[in-house]
């Protein structure tokens, strides 16, 4: 398998969804590893086997497609999904200028993700449990009750898009963008997600 070619196909579609939903470009690079060492490198920490890709400071590292299946639990079917999950992650970063409240940046994700048809479909279903909407990242918080983080953060956004729609939340992400405190977040998002 051409890791390179197979890469650009996947980034060349999961951009123009990004973008249509966001409206606008970002710069961004992509780095392959090809072990789950390097990768724990990468990542600062070992890693669990359900971790593929992370997004930070304009980059993407990911598992290169031919070791994907076989140094994560994810099939390559769901290698598209997971640049269209990460990359929606350095859209968010660059129009917020933070990766927080973590819940709504992963939850975005995981939403345009299964609207682009070409992702994973999550069936969750009920309301969501504000308990596990994580304002900031806790190492400990977030591999002990990643389930509950991942499903609740999904279920959360998902209402939120479902009752004010897109270009709210855009228009909510960018007022917060002016203030990225949790105290500016508290105030222009609790309205929000209680209504």
């Amino acid at each position: 398998m051409n890791d390179k070619a197979y890469l650009e196909n996947c980034i060349k579609r999961a951009y123009a969804i990004n973008k249509k939903f966001f409206g606008f470009d970002i710069d961004y690079k992509i780095k392959l590893v090809y072990s789950r060492e390097e990768f724990n490198k990468e990542w600062k920490l070992d890693t669990p086997e359900w971790m593929c890709a992370f997004a930070n400071n304009g980059c993407i590292t990911i598992f290169a497609p031919s070791v994907f299946e076989k140094l994560t639990v994810h099939k390559l079917k769901n290698y598209e999904s997971t640049i269209i999950h990460e990359l929606n992650h350095l859209f968010f970063q660059k129009l917020v200028g933070t990766y927080k409240p973590i819940w709504l940046q992963e939850g975005l994700a995981m939403n345009v993700e299964e609207m682009s048809k070409k992702g994973r479909t999550y069936k969750y279903k009920g309301g969501p449990n504000n308990k596990f909407l994580f304002y900031t990242y806790n190492e400990e918080q977030f591999f002990k009750s990643s389930k509950e983080y991942y499903m609740n953060s999904y279920l959360a956004t998902k209402k939120l898009l479902t009752d004010i729609g897109r270009i709210k939340v855009i228009r909510l992400l960018k007022k917060y963008s002016i203030k990225p405190t949790k105290e500016n977040y508290i105030k222009l998002f609790k309205q929000a997600l209680d209504g």
